[in-house]
């Protein structure tokens, strides 16, 4: 009996893991199409819809996985509420990102923030989250001590490494939203990088606060290879349409609103040297470290 309930569990551990190692090729084919699709393409336009459909159903998934549902839906609450009140204060005050609207490029909104903007937080805070444990060497149950604020820390970094990977293409080149005092960084204001910071690192220590106080923090020690390296590949997925873009778009002089003119060609070559060497590297570095535990066990 307990062999065939051993062999059921490693059918569906099989089971699983194929559905997560589709889901990551359908998200990188995903992310390539968007890379020499138009903005303004019927593609262009599904793009955003589609890639964070399929980035929230594999975070909730693998999250359900580890932890529960009843904790991954704490999770997209805080990361909804979170990001929805830093989003609408900024867009009332310019606290904390800087001066800034949403245009309807995302569709619908709850109020003045579009409804694709949380889930998109939720599920790279998701990737990034269980990236930084893996960085970290933090596979055991339990998160108290130091581990309590630099695992959100460090995911936290994670986040914010995708904005500045592709804010300047989402709004200066985009127009998804747009920059109301321009920036420096291609038409986005330094101040944004600061306020994404504190913006994730609210939600993920929150989160990080709650498995704490409940005694959920499940640890991934046990776990699959696959498992542990499936959301490092979505976050690293992530990349394809940086690069994608630089190879495939076409060119055209833009300008913010505080006067000055790129080049996007210029813009996206750019962002694919930002991803390369900070999604890219982290990537990879959490790659190579679960390859190395895998081997020492």
């Amino acid at each position: 009996m307990k062999l065939e309930t051993t062999t059921i569990e490693s059918t569906h551990e099989t089971s699983r893991s194929r559905l997560g190692w589709a889901m990551v090729a359908l998200f990188a084919i995903a992310n390539l199409i968007i890379g020499f699709s138009a903005g303004d393409s019927a593609i262009g336009k599904l793009a955003p819809f589609i890639c964070i459909l399929l980035m929230s159903i594999f975070a909730f998934g693998h999250g359900i996985s580890r932890y529960n549902a009843k904790t991954m839906a704490a999770f997209f609450l805080f990361a909804f509420a979170i990001s929805w009140s830093y989003e609408t204060l900024s867009i009332l005050t310019g606290f904390p990102f800087g001066n800034y609207h949403y245009t309807d490029v995302l569709g619908p909104k709850l109020w003045l923030v579009p409804l694709l903007i949380m889930p998109a937080y939720f599920a790279v805070c998701y990737f990034s989250w269980h990236i930084a444990h893996v960085l970290l060497d933090h596979y055991k149950d339990g998160l108290s001590g130091s581990r309590l604020f630099s695992v959100p820390m460090v995911a936290t970094f994670v986040v914010v490494m995708w904005d500045l990977s592709m804010d300047p293409a989402r709004a200066t080149l985009g127009q998804t939203w747009i920059w109301e005092d321009g920036g420096a960084y291609f038409g986005v204001p330094f101040l944004n990088y600061v306020g994404w910071h504190l913006c994730v690192y609210t939600i993920l220590q929150a989160f990080a606060l709650y498995l704490n106080r409940t005694d959920k923090a499940v640890g991934l020690t046990g776990r699959s290879h696959n498992f542990l390296i499936l959301p490092v590949m979505m976050y690293g997925a992530i990349v394809v349409e940086f690069l994608s873009k630089s190879v495939f778009a076409e060119d055209a002089v833009v300008q913010s609103l505080d006067g000055h003119s790129w080049h996007a060609t210029d813009i996206y070559s750019s962002l694919a040297l930002v991803s390369l060497y900070t999604m890219a590297f982290v990537t990879v570095l959490a790659t190579f470290k679960l390859l190395d535990r895998r081997s020492a066990t």
